[in-house]
């Protein structure tokens, strides 16, 4: 473990030294436009209530030639039961029966049947396989059929689907979204005449996935809304695209994206469009996860509303979420669109429960009530409860305060509060990320996190970076923060590398996990012990926590406020002894290349305990100085004796802090040991508490 350690702190050391001097081999040009597909793709993870393995497939485009053919789709059978039971529709088109028996590889005749049905209790059964006498046959048939008599095999299903011009606003697009089963291995879908894999993590697996919120762009296009007046000189859209483009589009290292609401400010789609024409075909086959905000509904941010208003229904086309409002026939419910000109589309467009690995995710609009999201959140719970592979849930919405349209109760602090009582949530560790303020910080004691920091600019929070969630199974969730920008404005006027130029330089050279230790501001860590997640927001060192960006150190503060103290520039001398350094420490890889594994698991939260273990008291023939030696002990004993022992360590951790802290404090960090799994009597017996 300790050859593993020096492996990459001689990597992460000697890359150091290198993008100092400016050597990288990114190239700092920002593409303007990097699709090529001719239409734009989104992919949504589908309903828990489908199965684990669907996903929806939407393409917008301005018109509808070209558009995917019949025999494009992606087709199922059942033996028995209905194409519901498998979240496909029943088939009544000749041409389309026709082209599912093609696709499905099925050796049989057509024919059509019409059946003599009952007028007063009709129903469809489709397109199916029969065994007749003369041998299979292809029937398209109307009524009740005797499976028995009419020798019925399989029923032919295809997606459900949906293809028309956007409805009441943004008209001049047009929609065509279907539901896609994804395999084990995956699944090709013709589109455009270009192929597209589309694939998901297994379940219980762990996933990566890059959060953030509001982000702005300054465009004729939102002059209605607000103004994002350093969107241009900060290069907003640019950055995350580009960011987007490294971390999704390359690899498999991340699973999902999400934004969460305030979508660009747009109004009428124009910005949108051209965000998603600068992200890279691969990167748009991650599923994407957004919940709108209140400029999402309304141009002026709040109500009342406007005729010019979108009042979610651009959104809620143009994004291809797959929300508890979808039916066989339409993904959406429009129900109100033309006698309630006034009020946002219906809140059931906007709600969605879904899994991905062993994380799952509930999100809604806080522009509707409780009472139109209660039952969606009780049934959402209930799955988590009774589902195995799913270890944490995650409550995503945009408005962290509740104002500007936001109804009573339904900002996201409260609604996590409300599933946090709710039977199958309340037995998962359950967190939550919200918008709506600009800022980007780990609140309420690590389990939830603000992420609005996105470009609009704020003299309270000059934030400009992405939120990464990353899940490990069985362990929990680890949260850091990536800096896109710099005071001056993020576009390197200032003539040094700033936290864009120096992470994406970092990327090219060692790739995410080396640069998450360089360059990320831990918002959540790991702890290897499950007994216990322990966030730097409730114990905070007495010394920077992460090494900063640029010439600079991002200090964690027990509140988890990024503070930035200027260092003086390494001299010639210096820097060259650090690259010496770097390199004979690189020289370990050769021999110790078998032992970095072992970094990924003690990476968490190396850093931040290994000053605070002393001993362990239980273990006094095995004493252990540092984290490190934790992680070495092996055997179950060992193991058993070192989680008893981690409750000790808090309260030595505690003992530290306690020399010079108020009461405030003190409560503070006897809440912590108490979440050890110290017992409350032994809490109030121990002699230092």
């Amino acid at each position: 473990h300790r050859c593993g350690t020096f492996i990459m702190i001689g990597l992460a050391v000697g890359a150091k030294c290198q993008l100092k001097e400016g050597h990288s081999t990114w190239s700092p040009n920002l593409p303007v436009n990097v699709s090529t597909t001719g239409f734009d793709v989104r992919v949504s993870k589908g309903l828990y209530t489908r199965g684990y393995g669907f996903v929806r497939l939407s393409v917008i485009g301005d018109q509808f030639p070209g558009f995917s053919a019949p025999s494009a789709r992606t087709y199922r059978s059942v033996s028995w039961g209905s194409c519901a039971s498998i979240s496909f529709s029943p088939i009544s088109d000749r041409k389309i029966c026709e082209a599912a028996a093609v696709a499905l590889g099925l050796d049989a005749g057509l024919m059509e049947k019409q059946a003599k049905i009952d007028p007063s209790a009709p129903s469809t059964l489709g397109c199916h396989i029969s065994k007749q006498a003369s041998g299979n046959q292809l029937l398209l048939g109307s009524g009740t059929l005797d499976a028995k008599q009419d020798g019925l095999q399989q029923l032919l299903c295809q997606p459900q689907f949906y293809q028309d011009r956007f409805y009441r606003k943004w008209t001049s697009k047009y929609l065509e979204t279907e539901i896609v089963h994804v395999g084990p291995v995956g699944t090709d879908v013709s589109m455009h005449q270009k192929k597209l894999h589309l694939s998901l993590p297994q379940p219980g697996t762990g996933v990566a996935g890059i959060i953030f919120s509001v982000p702005c762009s300054f465009s004729s296009a939102t002059a209605i809304g607000p103004t994002c007046t350093n969107a241009r000189q900060a290069e907003i859209v640019e950055r995350l695209a580009v960011m987007l483009n490294q971390l999704l589009g390359t690899g498999n290292a991340f699973h999902f994206w999400a934004i969460l609401g305030n979508n660009f400010y747009d109004q009428n789609g124009k910005v949108s469009t051209d965000f998603f024409e600068r992200l890279s075909l691969s990167a748009k086959l991650k599923p994407l996860i957004t919940v709108p905000g209140n400029y999402d509904f309304w141009a002026a941010g709040a109500p009342p509303a406007r005729l010019s208003d979108s009042l979610g229904y651009g959104f809620m086309q143009f994004y291809g979420q797959d929300t508890f409002a979808a039916g066989a026939a339409k993904p959406f419910d429009f129900g109100g669109a033309t006698e309630q000109l006034d009020q946002p589309a219906k809140a059931d467009n906007f709600i969605f429960g879904s899994q991905l690995g062993d994380v799952a995710f509930f999100g809604y609009s806080g522009a509707h009530s409780w009472n139109e999201t209660e039952r969606h959140a009780t049934s959402f719970c209930q799955h988590v409860g009774a589902t195995d592979s799913i270890t944490t849930a995650v409550v995503l919405g945009h408005w962290y305060e509740c104002n500007e349209g936001c109804k009573a109760g339904m900002d996201v602090p409260s609604v996590h509060q409300r599933l946090g009582t709710m039977p199958g949530c309340k037995s998962k560790t359950l967190l939550y990320f919200a918008g709506h303020k600009h800022c980007n910080k780990a609140v309420s004691g690590g389990a939830g996190f603000l992420v609005g920091g996105a470009g609009m600019q704020d003299d309270r929070c000059p934030h400009f970076g992405i939120t990464v969630l990353e899940s490990v199974p069985k362990r929990g969730v680890r949260v850091d923060y990536f800096d896109l920008g710099t005071e001056q404005g993020g576009n390197g006027t200032s003539g040094e590398p700033d936290g864009f130029h120096q992470l994406m330089s970092c990327l090219a050279s060692l790739g995410f996990a080396a640069c998450r230790e360089l360059h990320g501001v831990p918002f959540r860590t790991i702890n290897t012990f499950a007994a216990l997640n322990v966030t730097l927001e409730n114990i905070s060192f007495g010394r920077p926590a992460q090494v900063g960006n640029n010439s600079r150190n991002n200090a964690a503060t027990s509140g988890l406020n990024t503070t930035k103290a200027h260092l003086a520039n390494l001299t010639s001398f210096v820097q060259v002894v650090c690259c010496a350094l770097g390199i004979t420490l690189l020289v370990t890889v050769i021999t110790g290349i078998c032992y970095a594994v072992a970094w990924t698991f003690a990476s968490s939260n190396a850093m931040s305990w290994r000053g605070v273990y002393r001993h362990l008291d239980s273990c006094p023939d095995k004493p252990t100085d540092t984290f490190l030696d934790i992680v070495e002990e092996t055997t179950n004993c060992q193991e058993e004796c070192g989680a008893q022992s981690f409750g000790e360590a808090v309260i030595e951790a505690s003992r530290w802090h306690l020399k010079n802290s108020d009461e405030e404090q003190y409560m503070l960090l006897l809440r912590d040991a108490s979440q050890s799994g110290i017992s409350s009597m032994a809490l109030v017996q121990h002699p230092d508490l």
